[in-house]
């Protein structure tokens, strides 16, 4: 019976080694298996890292290349058209500015002269028919002075004021102030030196005080040079000047106007 139960425990014991082997071997088995399955799996990447490691390196080979080509191929030859000639530039025309008036003949009473400048810039000539002098009686005193000396007096009559007297020893800066027009004139009644029209008085030793002076360039008659006069607000403020107490009057010949009329008052 010992026996018995002795070689039954011995069977048990052989049974229970045999399962433990079995299972030893089941899991040696299945770790060769996951072992032969990590590495095939670690294979398969090389092999597709190698596959894109070459086909990165023939497309860069054939990048190069083709750009190599690139650099090497010329451009084709290009003709380029020839300009078209400009043209020339007009002449910028001149602006003239010329000089004096200069006598090339001089008018007399009954024949004309002729005039000339010359443009400073560019030289061209520039003529002037100038008209015979003119026969009016031009002396202290004539018919013309007299006939503006009573329109005078005749505008201030009018204007409520008192007569204006003429005066004899105004004449002769009257008279020169005439004859300096037909030299020069602007509209500051500058003389030809340029100082004003008073420093006529003291060069020629007049000590009255001047309170002004009208001219103008033109008219052939007392009558319409008083009405010019009279048409201009200035001209015509200085013949109704309340305290002007005095005037001398000239008209003399003007190469390029005929006459000049002038009128000096003094207070």
């Amino acid at each position: 019976m010992l026996s018995f139960f002795v070689l039954y425990c011995a069977q048990k014991e052989v049974i229970c080694l045999d399962n433990k082997n079995k299972n030893t071997r089941r899991r040696s088995f299945g770790a060769v298996l996951l072992a032969i399955y990590i590495l095939l799996c670690a294979a398969l990447a090389a092999w597709q890292f190698a596959s894109g490691v070459r086909t990165l390196r023939a497309m860069h080979a054939a990048g190069a290349g083709a750009g190599s080509v690139r650099t090497a191929v010329s451009p084709a030859p290009y003709d380029a058209p020839s300009p078209t000639p400009a043209a020339p530039p007009s002449p910028t025309p001149c602006v003239h500015s010329y000089g004096a008036w200069e006598t090339i003949v001089p008018a007399t009473a009954t024949s004309n002269g002729l005039d000339s400048r010359k443009c400073i810039y560019c030289g061209a000539v520039e003529e002037r028919v100038t008209n015979p002098s003119p026969t009016i009686d031009t002396s202290p005193g004539n018919e013309s002075i007299k006939t503006m000396f009573a329109l005078i007096n005749a505008e201030r009559a009018a204007a409520g004021l008192p007569e204006v007297c003429y005066c004899e020893d105004v004449q002769p800066a009257a008279d020169l102030r005439a004859a300096e027009l037909n030299e020069y004139y602007d509209m500051q009644h500058n003389r030809p030196d340029g100082r004003e029209a008073v420093t006529v008085f003291a060069d020629l030793g007049i000590t009255r005080t001047m309170a002004g002076e009208n001219y103008t360039l033109g008219p052939p008659t007392a009558e319409l040079a008083m009405e010019a006069f009279m048409n201009s607000e200035s001209h015509r403020a200085l013949i109704l000047n309340a305290g002007a107490a005095g005037v001398a009057l000239a008209v003399a010949p003007n190469d390029e106007f005929g006459l000049s009329w002038v009128q000096i008052f003094v207070y």
